[in-house]
């Protein structure tokens, strides 16, 4: 079963996602049906939901969200953003050699990924950080060892 991601513009007041607040006319994607739950504050995008499969095109994440470190008003660098899961996909089925190793993959609405342990309750991404590309998913997975030291 593929994940599906949905997207919107905001038509009326602003959306607070978990990594960003959207203005009127801002597109944002989201794994939920928001035109459904909040009638009237959102359009979706024709043509979406769209299955994530591995054939589907990405587009580069822009330099400015790569880093993931939004500024605060007098320019200082906070801490990067943690991921959330909240607002993301189950794209486990793009990396097969995660199910052996007991692993899921995330990819959130911005493109970043996330690694973490297949059926635990509150999912924390193991790989320390968010990553940025399939690339660097199936490279975190090719030396993923167990903390228990079992492969």
């Amino acid at each position: 079963m593929s994940a599906e991601l949905y997207t919107f513009q905001v038509i009326a007041g602003e959306h607070q996602g978990n990594k960003r607040k959207y203005v009127k006319g801002e597109i944002f994607q989201s794994v939920n049906e928001l035109d459904k739950l909040f009638e009237g504050k959102f359009q979706r995008i024709p043509n979406t939901p769209a299955p994530i499969e591995d054939s589907t095109p990405i587009d580069p994440v822009p330099p400015a969200l790569q880093e993931r470190r939004p500024t605060v008003p007098n320019g200082t660098p906070k801490e990067p953003l943690p991921f959330s899961f909240v607002e993301s996909a189950n794209v486990s089925h793009l990396f097969p050699e995660a199910v052996p190793a007991g692993l899921e993959v995330f990819k959130d609405s911005l493109g970043g990924y996330a690694v973490a342990e297949t059926g635990v309750q509150v999912k924390q991404n193991i790989a320390g950080q968010v990553l940025s590309s399939k690339q660097k998913v199936k490279d975190f997975l090719a030396d993923f060892k167990p903390a228990d030291g079992k492969d």
